[in-house]
């Protein structure tokens, strides 16, 4: 399918049932080669919680890519403190990817920013893709990070930053 048939809006929670099926999707062919099986079906776990898991929390803006019979095919995440706009997560499910989906979320994402000048997002550093992907549109490897993503499961980060002008 071409990008243009995809239609960009926010995601309400109406639509949290078809985004926790998304990342769980997502998560599983994207960080099960890098962090293990164990650990993503811990994360899919905790997508059941309230707001999608706290993926999707007050405060946060979040776009989807829906196909034309209404299917969400990828999401991305924002949220905009002090100057400074937070990625919090792009994915696309994988037939999808490198269709330009994603870029049209992150212009979706960056369009809708009222006062960041930078957007930073954290990828794992073994995560080669989404650095790839990050670099293509402008952003640059800022710093390295620990974080544990969850309980006695710690990981090293990348911190990507990209100004907006």
């Amino acid at each position: 399918m071409a990008p243009e048939e995809v239609t960009l809006s926010t995601v309400d929670e109406s639509h949290f049932e078809q985004l926790r099926e998304l990342y769980a999707v997502t998560w599983r062919a994207t960080y099960e080669d890098l962090v293990g099986s164990s650990v993503v079906s811990d994360m899919v776990a905790q997508l059941s919680g309230p707001a999608v898991g706290g993926m999707a929390p007050a405060g946060v803006q979040v776009f989807g890519a829906y196909l034309p019979n209404g299917r969400l095919v990828g999401a991305s995440i924002v949220r905009e403190a002090k100057g400074v706009a937070y990625l919090w997560g792009m994915y696309v499910l994988p037939p999808y990817q490198r269709s330009g989906v994603g870029r049209r979320l992150m212009t979706a994402a960056t369009d809708s920013l009222t006062t960041a000048k930078a957007v930073e997002v954290r990828v794992l550093k073994k995560s080669l893709g989404a650095r790839s992907f990050y670099e293509a549109l402008g952003f640059v490897v800022i710093r390295e990070e620990d974080e544990e993503m969850f309980a006695g499961v710690v990981e090293r980060l990348l911190v990507m930053a990209c100004s907006r002008t």
